[in-house]
């Protein structure tokens, strides 16, 4: 009886999972395609690098909303790889634009306290859904799983690096153009560097997943 009911906690957890995942995912690719038009339009083309991170962390969970329905083993490897080494990349280019911020100042953020606000909240949500799904998943041994709840970490590290950095320009108006670029360059390469190890992180899962599993090839 404890097993069928553990097991249905389960299955509505994952349920939940995959929802919530579709929604992040719509929200990536919403965020990060805006990102890279402020990007182009207001010739700040590192920031523009920021955006196309953004929509590579809306591709790593297009592919574990595909490889969640996928029943090989070797096909959610493979999918587990990507998603891995996208995560790697991507976090190559968001530090490549926080670097950036130390020698190219940016001008002061046009978008509401509201819209930094959401943001704030959305990250934090999924923040704290990672770290719990991460603990109840521990004994798990599904890749998929794995893969998504690092998203959440990542994609959560960055948003709060973000909406960190922007919440100071707009609550305290005083702050320089010159002090907000130096203090979201800090923050972004703690976070980036918090984000680009977890990917790392996901590759060694990988390498001990297979050498724990040699029957799968």
């Amino acid at each position: 009886m404890n097993n069928q009911k553990e097991s249905s906690l389960i299955e509505r957890s994952d349920k939940t999972t995959i929802a919530l995942s579709f929604a992040f995912m719509v929200f990536n690719y919403f965020w990060g395609v805006t990102k890279v038009i402020i990007g182009f339009t207001s010739k700040t083309y590192f920031y523009s690098a920021s955006g196309f991170c953004e929509i590579l962390l809306g591709v790593c969970k297009t592919l574990f909303l595909i490889g969640n329905n996928k029943t090989d083993k070797n096909q959610q490897i493979r999918i587990y790889k990507s998603i891995s080494l996208i995560i790697v990349f991507a976090n190559l280019l968001y530090l490549t634009y926080m670097v950036s911020l130390f020698f190219v100042k940016e001008e002061k953020t046009i978008f509401p306290l509201w819209a930094f606000i959401l943001i704030c909240v959305i990250a934090f949500a999924d923040l704290v859904l990672s770290v719990i799904g991460i603990i109840k998943n521990i004994k798990r041994k599904s890749l998929m799983f794995v893969a998504r709840k690092c998203l959440s970490l990542v994609w959560s590290f960055q948003a709060m690096a973000f909406t960190v950095s922007s919440l100071l320009v707009a609550i305290n108006e005083e702050i320089s153009i010159k002090n907000l670029s130096n203090a979201n360059a800090i923050l972004g390469l703690v976070f980036g560097s918090l984000s680009l190890l977890v990917g790392v992180l996901m590759i060694i899962k990988l390498k001990q997943y297979q050498k724990n599993n040699t029957k799968i090839k």
